[in-house]
C-alpha cells in the first residue's frame, strides 16, 4: 500500500516536472472560424507554440507628442441664475427635511407627528419634483 502511494506521488512529480520544464508541445492552427490550440497537430500548417510567447499581440497606434497635441480650449461655464435660484431652493428643502427628522427624533405628539409626516411628504414630492 505504502509503494502504490509512494509510486503515485513520484509520477505525479515527474508529470508535473516535466510540464514546467516546457517539454509538452502545443500547436497553433489557423482555422476558418479562428485559431485553436491543441496538443495534438490539428492541420498540415500547425506550428508549434511555446508557453510563455504572446498569443495576441497588439500594437496600438502612435500616439502625437506632447508638443503637437493640441489642448482643448475650455470656457468658464457661466452659472446662470435660474441654476443659482434651484440650487438654493434644493438647500432650503434639505435644510426643512433635516429639521422634521430632527424633530421626529426628539419625539412628538399624535397630531404634530402627522402635520410633521404630511409636511415630510410634501417636501420629499417637492425634492424629487426638482430632481434635487
Amino acid at each position: 500500500m505504502r509503494i502504490g502511494m509512494l509510486l503515485a506521488v513520484l509520477l505525479l512529480v515527474h508529470t508535473t516536472a516535466l510540464e514546467a520544464s516546457g517539454s509538452t508541445v502545443i500547436y497553433r492552427c489557423e482555422q476558418a472560424d479562428g485559431v485553436v490550440f491543441a496538443d495534438r497537430p490539428c492541420a498540415s500548417k500547425a506550428s508549434a507554440y511555446t508557453p510563455g510567447a504572446p498569443i495576441n499581440q497588439y500594437t496600438p497606434a502612435a500616439m502625437p507628442s506632447r508638443a503637437t497635441a493640441q489642448k482643448p480650449v475650455r470656457k468658464k461655464a457661466a452659472v446662470s441664475d435660474a441654476t443659482a435660484s434651484k440650487d438654493a431652493q434644493c438647500q432650503r428643502w434639505e435644510s426643512a427635511l433635516r429639521d422634521i427628522r430632527s424633530q421626529m427624533r426628539a419625539g412628538y405628539s399624535l397630531q404634530q407627528g402627522e402635520r410633521l409626516r404630511a409636511r415630510k411628504t410634501r417636501l420629499d414630492q417637492q425634492v424629487r419634483a426638482a430632481r434635487c
